[in-house]
């Protein structure tokens, strides 16, 4: 509708071009008072919208030959921008009907519950091979339950698109306007559903664990029996031998010693106790004593052999009494033997 023409009536040149356009396109027709009032009307809404009185007549009346009636859009406010052209469509293209879009507030509703519902569609198969794979464990049942969680969202945001995209249908219709192009449902016609989903399957049941048996204590050793004395080792045995020789000896020499201390000291004896003083001491050869009575020549005695040691054993040294006895022992036999 024009503004210009909001609420004013057309002038009378309007309505005598008008009844003329109809007389010349319907000759068999009767046109009285009765028609012009009938259709005054809807000649006042075409020319507000602004239309002339040959398009008037061109597009509100239609006649069978003998009676002129209005048309369906006579007198009606069919409203613009109803659908939109196909994307990328030039001008001077072929539109098919099919191809035309829905208006931006529809177009968006829609696209949103596509959205969703091909998202719930992706998820809900994800929930279903996990339901169908084999060894159900605790942790694909928590997988589940955040797959479950995320249809119920899903489900909840696809409602919210609906329900926009019915808003613009209603609020259409309540305000009397033209009806817009729509596309077929689709997916505003789905009602998804999060707790189609089949139950889980059971757990898997452990197997149980084998009871092991009570370890049995065990028994006590016996006691070893008590081992008998160590056998010295001969190394021990052969020092032992040695020491008793060497004992021996020292008994031999103080025994001859005793025997001679009554007879009086010669000159010969003294000068051989006086050299043999001076002289460095050596290592006594032990000798068997003669008797005196028999004042034969003593034999001498050959060393016992001494068995090999395992560790070599240091004579024992004689003290300064000792040695001047074994002195005076050896100048006796000495001067017997000049004697003889």
């Amino acid at each position: 509708m024009w503004k210009s023409r909001i609420g004013k009536l057309p002038p009378t040149q309007f309505f005598a071009d008008l009844i003329q356009h109809l007389r010349n396109l319907y000759p068999g027709a009767t046109i009285d008072d009765g028609l012009v009032r009938t259709m005054r009307e809807i000649w006042v809404a075409e020319w507000r919208a602004g239309q002339s009185a040959q398009d008037t007549a061109k597009a509100t009346c239609s006649c069978d030959g003998k009676a002129i009636v209005p048309s369906a859009g006579a007198g009606r406010d069919l409203g613009k921008r109803l659908a939109r052209p196909p994307k990328g469509a030039k001008r001077g293209d072929f539109i098919a009907p099919a191809e035309l879009r829905e208006v931006s507030p529809l177009a968006a509703a829609r696209r949103e519950a596509e959205k969703y519902s091909q998202a719930f569609d992706r998820v809900r198969a994800a929930a279903m091979t996990l339901l169908q794979a084999k060894g159900w464990t605790p942790s694909k049942g928590l997988k589940l339950q955040r797959l479950q969680r995320v249809l119920h969202d899903l489900k909840a945001k696809h409602d919210v698109a609906v329900k926009k995209y019915e808003e613009v249908r209603r609020s259409r219709k309540e305000s009397q306007q033209p009806t817009l192009y729509e596309k077929p449902l689709g997916a505003l016609g789905l009602s998804l559903r999060p707790d189609e989903l089949p139950e889980p399957p059971p757990p898997k049941t452990k197997k149980a664990k084998k009871e092991k048996s009570a370890k049995q204590p065990k028994e006590p050793k016996e006691p070893k029996e008590p081992q008998g004395p160590r056998r010295p080792k001969p190394a021990a045995a052969k020092l032992d031998a040695n020491a008793k020789q060497s004992a021996d000896r020292k008994t031999t020499v103080s025994e001859d010693c005793n025997c001679k201390k009554g007879e009086p000291p010669t000159k010969d004896s003294a000068a051989a106790t006086h050299t043999t003083a001076k002289a460095p001491k050596a290592e006594p050869v032990p000798q068997a004593a003669t008797a005196p009575e028999k004042k034969a020549k003593p034999k001498r005695e050959r060393k016992a052999k001494a068995e090999p040691a395992a560790t070599p054993t240091a004579p024992a040294a004689l003290s300064d009494a000792e040695a001047e006895e074994l002195a005076n022992l050896f100048a006796t036999a000495s001067a017997e033997d000049k004697k003889r």
